[in-house]
C-alpha cells in the first residue's frame, strides 16, 4: 500500500483548492470559459527544467529533471484536489531531458542525463528504462535501451507500444519500438526528418507524428509514422517559427504544439494540427507565462494541463519555472 513519505528536504502534501460554499449556501463560481487558462497549484519543490511526466490511473506525475542540480524526485498530481503529493524517487541516477510514457497501467521513465562539473563538465547519459505502478508506488527495472544512450531523445506510444527516437547526438535517427508484454525493443525505419534532437512528438489514432528540434539549425519539417508498414512520410511543414524542446501532446485527436525555444527569444504560442486535412492552425490564445521550453503536460480525463520549463540551458534557479496551468481548449 502506498502511504504519505516523510523525507528530509522535501515538501509533502501541496496546496488544496476548494470551491466552497458559504454558510449562506453560495453558489460555486461557473466553469471557465473555453479557450482560457487557470492558474492551478505550483509544483511544491520549486522550479523545474527538463523534467518527465505521464498519466496513469486518473493522476500525474512529474519528475526528474534539473532545479539547482539534477532531482530523481517524483510528484503526483490530483486533479480534482488540485494537489501535490510527493511519491517515491526514482530509484536511480538524478537526470534531466529523459523520455516518459504511459501503458497500460503503468508509467515507464527512463534515458536522460546528467553532468559533473570540477573545472570542465562531464556528461553521462543514461540507457535504463524503469516501470512505475500508481497503485503501490513501487519501481521496476525493465529491459535496457539498446540503442546509444542519451537525452532529448522523443516518444510517443501507438496500439500499447512505445516509440523512441532522437537525442543527443547527431546520428540519433534511429527509431525503436518498445512492447512491455515482452519487456524488450526492436528497431524499426529511421527518422528522416532533418534535425535528430530535441524535437516534438505525438500520436493520433494508429500513426505517430515527429518534428521540429534542432541540428545544425532549427526545424520545422514534421513526419508521420505508420506502424504497420515501419515506414515515414513527410506531412505539412509547421508553419510557426521553427524551435526545439516544444510542447507536443494530443487530446480528443486533436495535437497541440505550445512554446518552444529558440537560440534567441523563447515562444509561447499555441497550434494545433487536422490530421486529416494535414493542416496547421494557430490558435488566438498563449500559455500566460513567460516563453520557455522543456515544458510538461498531461492529460486527465480530457483536461489539459502543462507548466514548468526554461528560458536556458545553463542559467541560474531564477531561468526556470514551477508554475502549472490548466488550458480549457474551445468547443
Amino acid at each position: 500500500m502506498k502511504n504519505a513519505l516523510k523525507i528530509p528536504g522535501y515538501a509533502l502534501g501541496g496546496f488544496l483548492a476548494l470551491a466552497c460554499g458559504g454558510d449562506g449556501g453560495t453558489a460555486p463560481p461557473p466553469p471557465p470559459p473555453a479557450s482560457s487558462w487557470v492558474r492551478k497549484a505550483s509544483l511544491p519543490e520549486g522550479p523545474l527544467a527538463g523534467a518527465v511526466s505521464f498519466v496513469a490511473q486518473g493522476h500525474f506525475y512529474v519528475g526528474t529533471g534539473f532545479r539547482n542540480g539534477f532531482v530523481y524526485s517524483f510528484n503526483e498530481y490530483d486533479p480534482t484536489l488540485d494537489k501535490w503529493t510527493y511519491v517515491v524517487p526514482l530509484p536511480a541516477a538524478p537526470r534531466a531531458n529523459g523520455i516518459a510514457f504511459a501503458i497500460g497501467d503503468y508509467g515507464y521513465v527512463g534515458l536522460g542525463g546528467y553532468f559533473t562539473c570540477g573545472g570542465l563538465c562531464t556528461f553521462t547519459e543514461l540507457n535504463d528504462l524503469w516501470r512505475f505502478d500508481p497503485r503501490t508506488w513501487a519501481w521496476d527495472r525493465m529491459a535496457d535501451f539498446p540503442g546509444t544512450a542519451r537525452r532529448f531523445a522523443t516518444s510517443f506510444v501507438i496500439g500499447g507500444k512505445a516509440y523512441v527516437t532522437g537525442g543527443s547526438h547527431a546520428n540519433d535517427y534511429d527509431l525503436w519500438e518498445y512492447d512491455p508484454a515482452a519487456n524488450s525493443w526492436t528497431e524499426k525505419a529511421d527518422y528522416p526528418g532533418r534535425c535528430a534532437g530535441r524535437g516534438t512528438a505525438f500520436a493520433v489514432g494508429d500513426k505517430g507524428y515527429v518534428g521540429l528540434g534542432f541540428s545544425d539549425g532549427h526545424c520545422a519539417d514534421f513526419w508521420r509514422y505508420d506502424p504497420s508498414a515501419n515506414s515515414w512520410r513527410a506531412v505539412a511543414t509547421f508553419p510557426g517559427l521553427p524551435r526545439f524542446d516544444a510542447l507536443g501532446f494530443a487530446v480528443a485527436n486533436t495535437p497541440y504544439i505550445v512554446s518552444g525555444g529558440r537560440q534567441v527569444g523563447d515562444l509561447t504560442d499555441v497550434w494545433t494540427y487536422n490530421s486529416a486535412n494535414d493542416t496547421w492552425s494557430e490558435l488566438e490564445t498563449a500559455y500566460p507565462g513567460k516563453g520557455r521550453y522543456q515544458m510538461i503536460s498531461g492529460i486527465v480525463a480530457g483536461r489539459i494541463f502543462l507548466g514548468l520549463g526554461t528560458t536556458s540551458d545553463t542559467g541560474g534557479l531564477e531561468t526556470r519555472f514551477d508554475d502549472f496551468w490548466e488550458y480549457v481548449p474551445a468547443k
